[in-house]
């Protein structure tokens, strides 16, 4: 209705593209983002929603665009950094922009634990095992810490030839993984435990 009242009020496109998203219906909000960057070009958020859909569908270059053009609309948009140094990590690829990115992401929130991991991550793709360790660690600093943050320490730990130490943090993944459920790396993880005895 504020849309119909108003077709250039940004507010009410965000708001549907929101819903939308929340909604699965992914091509309708992208089009409304889109309207919001149209009418509104320094909308970081808009940018990031745009990226967030096209890294789920994985449109990974089209994510990358939307995560650039959120830090030209505003440098200090730490979630953009991140997940263009975690869509590189996964990628294997511009490791040295990826490192910067995840850095700055860290500089911008660094009680965002998420950035920590991102960083962790990052570092292990970069094979600089002892540097992901301690991020990752660091990530696991929360009273509630993550099943997913313990999964990866478990794969930097058995990259870097250190047995006792995967083993642990993987089965304490797993045990963390029971409680919450929907854990999609709970196959590779009781692979690499076979791996490691």
């Amino acid at each position: 209705a504020a849309i119909a009242i108003n077709p250039k009020f940004f507010v009410g496109y965000m708001s549907r593209g929101e819903l939308y998203m929340s909604l699965g219906k992914d091509h309708n909000a992208l089009e409304d983002y889109s309207k919001v960057i149209e009418l509104s070009p320094k909308i970081a958020n808009a940018y990031i929603s745009k990226g967030m859909i096209y890294q789920r569908n994985k449109r990974y270059d089209e994510a990358k665009e939307a995560y650039l053009g959120a830090i030209r609309a505003d440098a200090n948009s730490a979630l953009a950094y991140n997940n263009l140094a975690w869509m590189a990590a996964e990628e294997g690829r511009d490791l040295d922009s990826a490192l910067k990115w995840a850095k700055k992401a860290v500089e911008l929130a660094p009680k965002v634990l998420d950035f920590q991991d991102t960083l962790g991550w990052v570092y292990r793709a970069r094979k600089e095992y002892e540097r992901a360790a301690e991020c990752l660690i660091k990530a696991l600093s929360s009273e509630s810490p993550s099943a997913n943050v313990y999964y990866r320490l478990g794969v930097v730990y058995s990259e870097w030839g250190k047995k006792k130490e995967s083993r642990e943090s993987l089965e304490k993944a797993l045990s963390l993984a029971e409680k919450t459920g929907n854990a999609q790396w709970e196959k590779d993880a009781r692979q690499l435990l076979e791996k490691l005895k």
